[in-house]
């Protein structure tokens, strides 16, 4: 079986569609498919002799076309690329299945219109694109361009792949009709011995916000909730570690609130950390932030939980109920006041092994990268 993946970017700036499209790809590949991804060089190389149009990351085949440099960003960022449209046009009937991520992107359009005129079969992954919060902005414009290009395209799919049921259900209230499956991305589980080996010995209480750097994430709450405890000066020592990179404006907006509270010190950046980095830095701190506006999954809670983190997170993230009714996290208030009571009376403390424990079982359970592999893999089949 060849699939084949498609994503306008794969750049670390865009957070969880690139971590989902490797996890997917990689672990098809472990059990015998033949996936490999298109994308474009959108935000991926430094500088242009970097550029390839063919290389393989993190053991999967990656087709790479060049985007045209356009000096505005949401143009640029639209993907156009004549490659792309070259290269779909010349090879997409190798493929028994194409797999396309993300609304609003010519690369996506332009692989729905050709899967369908070649009658290649196709799934669409929306990459939370039909989330309330990520559509409201610039509405009309997505509306408009959904109604007018994307519909038609995305009634005529194979399926329509989610990562929850909150996902699909805000979906459906755009009046396209689509057969669906919900299926989250899957993470690399470690053994519990690791994760029971976490070092205790460090009494500073660490705490880590690990995602894109975006207004969406709205980290600043939890900021000024921990600017408000600092001016208590019984309060115990804490780091908050910022993992992750993004929009730099936002980041300047961030910089300049962490200056404000007067926290410089406890704040320590990382930037995009991935595998064996990321992985340590998750054993060393005690509870994942996530005070993100909204989410369809929330990749960087699943790798947190995975490590045996309990995660603190908002009410807007598709995931809570279920987290807070297996105990494997706290929703959390999106006040900044309301926030500074609940983490002085609950989280300056290191979790227990009751919490740690009911964060790694509900990652095992529910996140297993190699069997949410082999449930696509027999989707596929069924599509085929």
């Amino acid at each position: 079986m060849k699939i084949l993946h498609i994503l306008p970017s794969i750049s670390k700036l865009y957070g969880g569609p690139t971590t989902s499209i490797f996890s997917y790809t990689k672990n098809l590949r472990d059990i015998g498919v033949k996936a490999e991804i298109l994308t474009t060089d959108m935000n991926l190389f430094k500088n242009s002799n970097e550029y390839k149009s063919f290389q393989i990351i993190n053991n999967v085949p990656v087709h790479i076309t060049k985007n045209i440099n356009f000096p505005f960003k949401k143009i640029y960022e639209f993907g156009i690329s004549p490659d792309i449209f070259l290269w779909i046009r010349k090879n997409i009937s190798k493929y028994d299945l194409i797999h396309i991520y993300g609304l609003f992107r010519f690369p996506s359009t332009l692989a729905m219109v050709y899967s369908i005129k070649f009658k290649v079969p196709f799934v669409f992954y929306a990459c939370g694109g039909f989330d309330n919060a990520n559509f409201k902005n610039n509405v009309w414009l997505k509306k408009n361009y959904l109604n007018f290009f994307d519909k038609k395209n995305l009634e005529k799919s194979a399926c329509l792949h989610f990562n929850s049921i909150k996902e699909r259900n805000e979906a459906q209230k755009k009046s396209i009709k689509f057969k669906s499956f919900v299926l989250p991305v899957g993470v690399k589980v470690p053994p519990l011995k690791i994760v029971k080996n976490k070092s205790k010995s460090e009494k500073k209480i660490n705490f880590i916000f690990l995602s894109r750097i975006h207004p969406i994430k709205r980290l600043e709450i939890f900021l000024k909730a921990m600017g408000i405890l600092n001016k208590n000066k019984n309060i115990k020592k804490w780091k908050l570690h910022i993992a992750g990179e993004g929009d730099l404006d936002y980041k300047k907006f961030l910089l300049n609130i962490i200056k404000e509270e007067n926290i410089q010190e406890n704040i320590s950046w990382h930037g995009f950390l991935e595998n064996d980095a990321k992985n340590k830095l998750l054993r060393k701190c005690d509870w994942l932030v996530s005070t993100s506006k909204s989410e369809s999954l929330g990749i960087s809670i699943i790798e947190a939980l995975s490590q045996g983190l309990p995660v603190m997170i908002t009410k807007g993230i598709a995931i809570s109920n279920k987290l807070s009714k297996k105990k494997a996290g706290y929703i959390v208030s999106e006040n900044p006041k309301l926030l500074a009571t609940q983490i002085k009376n609950k989280f300056l403390r290191k979790p227990n092994e009751v919490e740690i424990l009911n964060a790694y079982n509900f990652a095992l359970e529910n996140y297993c990268e190699k069997k949410l592999a082999n449930k696509l893999l027999k989707k596929y089949k069924e599509l085929i």
